[in-house]
């Protein structure tokens, strides 16, 4: 064949890999649509388990770190004001309030400081008696900042301290980890006591909230008096969401109006009907939320994983915590996942459900993409036509 038959028939077969590439190329990631949404605040019944017995709470609790001693490691030093200040500024333990009474409302607790003291009591066995004698000492030498009704003293033990507790001496660490109490009956100033047990974050919380909401023991607790909002939750934890992308595990709390334990009321999940789809010109998919305690303005909505040239319409609300999505898809070739997410300041959630994509029916090698083990692809379309070709011809 002359050499411009050769460059002709080349030409063509290029042409025909680039338009055949064209027609089977995969999906990219369609566009996300986004939209913000108001929300109304969630209603629920109170299950009345916790009981408001006519005491105080710590409408304003000030966080006083103490440290018993200055034999800490730097970490437990450094990072146990760090989790005080960190309780204190986020919002996920907001809906505490719902345990306010008819004169006091609970606020976020603050973070007063820190200090050492060096206790006049050397001995590493210890009891309640002579923890707060020390404190009245410090807090009459100036050493520690003076008691008000808000004032919270966090007292934090060195390893090697055991501490024995009530009429039965139960020993710290073995029969408990953290306890709370009033310096004196009837005056200013509650304290809670930590011995070296781990869990730093974990007993703060149990702690300083069972404090703001019965620092007295004549505050909130269960009708029979034998447990406050963390005892009902011993077992249940939560993950806080930092700032910095970082986590804080603290004890989820008995919620009186939520009938359970809870822990972030900035938590929320999602769910999506129907849960799997086959595709269609038109898609129509319910989202609905387990929504959070804690009162939020604004979703942000952002739907993925759409094929080339899909799209989302914003979202209908159809309800409270029920929203519809409608996804327009002119063409699908192969199967996809719509994914929602649902995004606030502080938490984000998402859901996902699978496209199928109905297999047609075989065709001809000619006409077809190319498919595993086979040659009727673009790359076998021009390997036939180049041995064609080449193929000697037949001398007469």
């Amino acid at each position: 064949m002359p050499a411009e038959g050769w460059g002709r028939l080349a030409s063509r077969v290029l042409v025909g890999l680039v338009l055949a590439e064209l027609a089977c190329g995969s999906a990219e990631p369609g566009p996300s649509g986004q939209l913000k949404v108001g929300r109304r605040a969630s209603t629920a019944s109170t299950s009345g388990l916790v009981t408001y017995h006519g005491g105080k709470v710590l409408s304003g609790a000030q966080v006083v770190v103490v440290f018993w001693g200055s034999d800490f490691p730097t970490d437990v030093l450094e990072g146990t004001p760090e989790t005080y200040r960190t309780l204190g500024e986020l919002s996920d333990f907001d809906w505490i309030s719902e345990y306010d009474t008819a004169s006091q409302n609970i606020q976020r607790p603050n973070f007063a400081g820190q200090v050492v003291i060096e206790p006049g009591d050397s001995g590493t066995t210890l009891v309640e008696a002579q923890i707060v004698a020390e404190l009245i000492n410090q807090l009459d030498a100036g050493v520690l900042p003076a008691a008000t009704e808000d004032t919270y003293y966090a007292v934090y033990f060195p390893h090697g301290i055991v501490i024995e507790l009530g009429d039965h001496q139960t020993r710290s660490c073995v029969s408990w980890d953290a306890f709370h109490g009033a310096l004196a009956p009837g005056s200013a100033g509650t304290f809670a006591v930590f011995p070296s047990c781990g869990a730093v974050s974990y007993a703060a919380a149990h702690e300083l909230f069972e404090a703001v909401t019965d620092p007295h023991y004549d505050g909130w607790y269960t009708a029979d008096g034998g447990a406050e909002i963390a005892d009902l939750c011993q077992t249940d934890t939560t993950s806080l969401h930092l700032p910095d992308g970082g986590t804080l595990v603290a004890q989820a709390l008995w919620s009186d109006v939520a009938g359970g334990c809870l822990g972030s009321g900035n938590q929320f999940a999602l769910s999506i009907e129907p849960t799997t789809a086959a595709v269609a010109p038109v898609l129509t998919f319910t989202v609905s939320m387990t929504a959070p305690r804690n009162p939020y303005a604004q979703l942000t909505w952002t739907v993925t994983g759409l094929p080339a040239g899909a799209s989302a319409s914003p979202p209908r609300q159809d309800g409270q915590d029920r929203w519809t999505f409608s996804v327009d898809v002119p063409h699908a070739d192969t199967p996809f996942s719509v994914t929602v997410q649902a995004r606030t300041e502080s938490w984000t959630a998402f859901v996902a459900a699978p496209v199928s994509v109905p297999r047609a029916p075989s065709a001809p090698a000619t006409a077809g993409c190319s498919q595993s083990g086979g040659s009727a692809g673009p790359v076998g379309i021009a390997a036939l036509l180049v041995l064609a070709v080449l193929r000697p011809r037949r001398r007469a």
